[in-house]
């Protein structure tokens, strides 16, 4: 393979409950894969989530560099940053800046899938497509 690209095949995002990730001794969130380091990433770090009905994450938590990006992608909950509530589903997005306090939890009787995506909070603003180019590479259909 390319050292282009990299791909990891996580499988289905039903059976994500076979993966977690102990933040601390003694302590286990199920249903959390972190991709970063399959994929080689450098710049950033992205997990793919599945938090069963009526779990939620059993504590707050906040950065002190890295900015998070939450990308509901099935079921609904509620996400709550400082003293906010907000309620997501499939489709919902949620920025949340380091120093933000974070938790969420499934609600409504059914699964909450997500992906997280983690990167340096950085002061240089990148928008849409400023940072892409055109290649000239002819399309291959």
């Amino acid at each position: 393979m390319s050292a282009a690209f990299s791909v990891f095949q996580a499988g289905k995002w039903a059976d994500l409950g076979a993966y977690g990730f102990s933040p601390h001794p003694g302590r286990r969130i199920e249903g959390k894969l972190f991709v970063g380091r399959e994929l080689g990433l450098n710049g950033a770090e992205v997990s793919l989530n599945r938090m069963p009905a009526g779990v939620g994450m059993p504590f707050f938590h906040r950065h002190r560099r890295n900015e998070e990006l939450y990308v509901f992608v099935g079921g609904a909950g509620e996400f709550w940053i400082d003293d906010e509530r907000v309620e997501v589903r499939e489709g919902t997005v949620v920025r949340v800046s380091p120093a933000a306090d974070r938790v969420w939890r499934a609600a409504g009787g059914e699964d909450l899938y997500f992906l997280c995506f983690q990167y340096p909070a950085i002061a240089e603003e990148v928008r849409e497509t400023a940072d892409g180019e055109l290649s000239r590479r002819p399309l291959p259909w």
